[in-house]
């Protein structure tokens, strides 16, 4: 009988490990870690868009290929022939209506752990929409649907067992951002330098 108790207390105390390992698995993390990476990115988006967010909400098509780090695809998409520019943030449609401008962008990332052979990797992928408002005061973001826009610009995303796409509503972001987040860095002045800062 003690016999018996000593190997049930092993293989509970087995049972207990192989349980912590996978509430603590490197997959679990890496999701966490490409979530989160995901999540700056979108924010990146926003940063990138808001110095141009005036000129988007004015007349989109002028400025778009100025906002530094979006690629457009949209002619790659209608004619398989052209190649896919490269950027941060690839544009897959805009369009300006009586709500403001919606940029619809997508962009991907992947995070990786161990290594040799046992390497292990994650790549993902979301899609957004970016909202500038009419007075160009505000943008928000929101869950856009990509579709098959991945396989269309060549991306291996598709098909991939390794890699997912992520929903916005997955992610910890800012969902909007105005001038209250892009706030003036402090006046500073410098000795033997022009001041236009109060004092002098």
């Amino acid at each position: 009988m003690a016999r018996l108790a000593g190997v049930a207390a092993i293989v509970l105390v087995t049972a207990g490990v192989i349980y912590g390992c996978a509430w603590i698995s490197p997959e679990s993390q890496m999701e966490r870690q490409l979530r989160s990476e995901l999540a700056d990115m979108v924010e990146g988006a926003q940063d990138a868009t808001w110095q141009f967010r005036e000129e988007l909400a004015a007349d989109p098509e002028a400025v778009i290929s100025e906002v530094g780090g979006i690629a457009d695809a949209r002619a790659a998409l209608s004619d398989p022939t052209l190649e896919v520019p490269f950027g941060v943030w690839t544009l897959i449609d805009l369009a300006k209506t009586d709500e403001g401008t919606a940029l619809t962008l997508t962009t991907k990332t992947d995070v990786s752990r161990g290594g040799g052979f046992f390497t292990m990797s994650d790549e993902g992928r979301v899609c957004f929409d970016l909202l500038v408002s009419p007075d160009g005061s505000r943008i928000d973001t929101l869950p856009a649907d990509c579709g098959d826009v991945g396989q269309a610009l060549g991306d291996d995303l598709q098909g991939d067992s390794a890699s997912i796409d992520v929903g916005l509503n997955e992610l910890d972001l800012r969902r909007s951002v105005d001038s209250s987040d892009y706030r003036p860095l402090p006046c500073q002045c410098y000795s033997g330098s022009d001041c236009d800062c109060p004092g002098g």
